[in-house]
């Protein structure tokens, strides 16, 4: 039975439980510097072309998917192979983030990503679309990537 006094206790009550989950830990702060750093590391190596550098930021058995390019790596292996072709065939890259959204272990990039895209006859196609990037971050190495662009302005452009 709900009486005055249980209306005003349920929600404060609520409210404790809540808060509860809001404090966070030294141990806590330092995993999410840590989960900052990767992602840092990885936007350096990504500009930089230095895809020595981005793979080794990769779990072994890391798990990457971008429908928009109809991609998907199960293991750094096959995003070796993926990295290696995007490479080839992309050139000029800019990836500007312009928002992060960060909640241990996963960060959340809304970005431009910029370029020349080569089609087989040689011919360059500039692309420019925005996007997001989903990373999870656990033990210090990338264990899960999302890319989730405008396909439809990314088609318009490279046609």
């Amino acid at each position: 039975m709900l009486n005055r006094r249980n209306a005003v206790a349920l929600p404060l009550a609520a409210l404790g439980v809540l808060s509860a989950g809001c404090v966070t830990t030294a141990s806590e702060n330092d995993t999410a510097a840590t989960e900052v750093h990767i992602i840092d590391e990885f936007l350096a190596a990504y500009r930089s072309g230095d895809m020595a550098r981005g793979m080794a930021l990769m779990a072994e058995n890391v798990y990457f998917e971008d429908p928009t390019m109809h991609l998907l790596a199960r293991n750094r292996e096959e995003l070796s192979v993926i990295a290696q072709q995007g490479a080839d065939n992309f050139t000029e890259i800019r990836l500007t983030p312009f928002n992060r959204i960060h909640a241990s272990p996963w960060t959340i990039l809304q970005l431009r990503l910029a370029g020349t895209i080569l089609h087989p006859d040689g011919q360059g196609r500039s692309v420019d679309v925005q996007g997001l990037t989903m990373l999870e971050v656990r033990d210090a190495k990338i264990v899960r990537w999302y890319d989730y662009y405008d396909a439809l302005t990314f088609r318009q452009q490279t046609r």
